[in-house]
């Protein structure tokens, strides 16, 4: 058949606009640079020939391995181009450290580069199917965008991998085993003394060089006797955890999530989540841990076969706990007396007194509810969303409690009341006579008769 001129522009033309991404990849492999699995030989100065071999200019570079094992006894340092991608395909092969003292694959980069610099420099690297042992840290990111690890395997080592000012990275179906340190760190390039990592960017500070949204998804967390965490992430916003297992031998916490005074780092969020660590009682602090100033935690559909200890440590944060389905032996909090916290829908929670001071460790927070299904069972203290002038306001399941009386009309009710009210209308207004015992003249009151739409009406009763 005889394509016509104008058939033939146009592909020319289209496949001149396909972006770097969809464009034919550069493919490399080690073997090509010396590399020989299962020898027993030293591996790492072929892969160190084959990251240097990619051409400065391409953008979408395929690694390929074979299945079986390369041995490193040094750190080899992957190239990096902005925008470009690179694909380590690892076909079921495991990249082996003699010892523990160096890292096995980090980027090539100038660590004192400035914080715009390294923005200029974002590139994408995919790792899938590989596996990697031993080590210091096992595999570092540094100033990714949309980077993925998926089906990998990090074993033993002091960390499995390190994401600094990696932007919206995905961990997928990964599994972690008995990492020293922790085994995913989740950081900005700030240096920081509680890890001991140097600064990583020159001018990097918590809110500049975040790590943000990262998802972490279907991973399995099998942690080492005593090592700080599962998951510690510091001075990155909007952690996700979800559909992922914890457990192992005891660790100080499954998960840390602390903004290191970052005034941006203010979301963790968990669901689906299944803790099986043992309880030290001289080493575990918490299972999950988060320390923020006013941020938000949310925490859905926790299975946790750890009782005893605290299971959640949340002071400053506004936490809303949902869905919990089990904890054994009892559960305990730290709200180090602030906080809002909200529990819904939580099963366990109907045989706990929340004034129990068993169920706090420290002081409990000022604002603390819970509510089952429709009814909200019990609400004490206040919060900003809660106080109306000096009231203190209770629910039950069938009426409002004030503990002292005010003035109350159709307006001005929804706007001194909590906000639940907003769930509510007012149907009548009951007048109250009192006598003032300062004054000894007659005050009129009125006692609100509201009801929950769609419900029957309900008192709001006044009490001295």
């Amino acid at each position: 058949m005889k394509l016509s001129m104008h058939y033939f522009l146009f592909c020319t033309l289209s496949l001149a606009l396909l972006s770097p991404f969809q464009a034919e990849a550069i493919l490399l492999k080690p073997e090509d640079f010396g590399a020989v699995i299962d020898d027993g030989l030293p591996d790492d100065e072929a892969f160190q020939a084959m990251f240097d071999a990619i051409p400065k200019k391409e953008l979408n570079v395929v690694i390929e391995l074979m299945p079986g094992q390369y041995l490193f006894q040094k750190t080899v340092f992957y190239s990096k181009r902005n925008r470009r991608r690179t694909m380590i395909d690892g076909n079921h092969a495991t990249i082996k450290a003699v010892g523990l003292k160096f890292d096995l694959l980090t980027p090539k980069a100038d660590r004192d580069a400035d914080v715009e610099e390294a923005l200029v420099k974002m590139d994408k690297l995919v790792v899938r199917d590989l596996s990697f042992e031993g080590g210091d840290t096992q595999l570092r990111l540094a100033a990714t965008l949309n980077s993925e690890i998926s089906n990998c395997e990090f074993v033993s080592g002091n960390r499995g991998v390190d994401l600094v000012f990696c932007l919206m990275a995905r961990v997928v179906n990964c599994q972690f085993t008995r990492q020293k340190v922790e085994q995913l760190l989740v950081r900005s390039a700030q240096g920081d003394p509680m890890t001991g990592e140097s600064k990583y960017l020159r001018d990097a500070t918590g809110s500049n060089s975040q790590s943000n949204m990262v998802t972490v998804d279907g991973c399995r967390f099998f942690s080492e006797l005593h090592a700080h965490a599962c998951i510690r992430n510091y001075g990155s916003n909007s952690l996700s955890v979800t559909n992922t297992v914890f457990e192992g031998l005891a660790p100080r916490y499954s998960v840390d999530y602390h903004d290191r005074n970052s005034t941006t780092c203010t979301y963790l969020f968990m669901r689906n989540i299944h803790i099986e660590h043992p309880f030290d009682t001289l080493f575990t602090k918490a299972l999950i841990h988060a320390e923020q100033n006013g941020g938000i935690v949310h925490l859905d559909g926790i299975y946790s076969q750890t009782g005893r200890t605290v299971q959640v440590d949340a002071g400053r944060s506004v936490v809303k706990l949902s869905n919990w389905a089990y904890v054994p032996g009892g559960a305990k909090f730290k709200a180090n007396g602030v906080g809002e916290w909200i529990f819904e829908d939580v099963r366990m929670m109907q045989n706990f007194d929340l004034n129990d001071p068993d169920l706090w460790v420290g002081d409990p927070p000022p604002y603390v509810v819970d509510r089952f299904a429709s009814t909200i069972r019990t609400e004490g203290g206040w919060s900003p969303t809660m106080r109306s002038g000096e009231e203190y306001w209770s629910f039950t399941e069938d009426r409002i409690l004030l503990t002292n009386h005010q003035t109350f009309d159709q307006q001005t009710l929804p706007m001194q009341g909590p906000k639940e009210l907003a769930d509510y209308e007012i149907v009548d207004l009951r007048p109250l006579l009192m006598i003032d015992p300062e004054t000894g003249e007659t005050v009129t009151y009125y006692q609100p008769v509201i009801k929950k739409k769609g419900e029957e009406p309900m008192v709001v009763e006044v009490i001295e």
